[in-house]
């Protein structure tokens, strides 16, 4: 059976004078499922008001790369132990289906469109944080 886990590394953040980045509410689980199940449902741009969060829900930055990737910086802090064990667990993140950006993430972090697509991802933990690149 093929391997699903990716493990590509992006080849570097955009060049610009503005580093392109997006603060963002990310609410996990299938957006086919209700919001149940493992990967991304919700993305939305931070709101200053957004102070009732949820167990399945998190703070993250989303960053764009060269190369069309994409990478989501989840803050730990925000999210319970059982939410880190069962998004994160043994360092992978698993997406069960397809998560289309919304437009406002992607028109702040300077692209047209951009499609979180199901698999197994690598997870990077540190500083406090836990980076998936898409």
């Amino acid at each position: 059976m093929e391997s699903k886990i990716k493990t590509l590394k992006p080849g570097g953040l955009f060049s610009s004078d503005k580093f392109r980045f997006a603060l963002v509410e990310v609410e996990f689980g299938s957006p086919m499922k209700n919001c149940l199940n493992y990967g991304i449902c919700r993305v939305n741009v931070l709101a200053a008001s957004s102070q009732d969060r949820c167990p399945c829900r998190c703070l993250a930055t989303v960053r764009a790369y060269e190369g069309g990737l994409v990478q989501f910086v989840f803050d730990k802090k925000s999210m319970t132990a059982s939410t880190v064990e069962k998004h994160f667990k043994n360092g992978l993140f698993r997406v069960t289906d397809a998560y289309v950006l919304v437009s406002e993430v992607v028109a702040k972090i300077g692209r047209e469109s951009f499609v979180v697509l199901p698999g197994i991802y690598s997870v990077l933990e540190e500083e406090g944080c836990l980076k998936v690149i898409f």
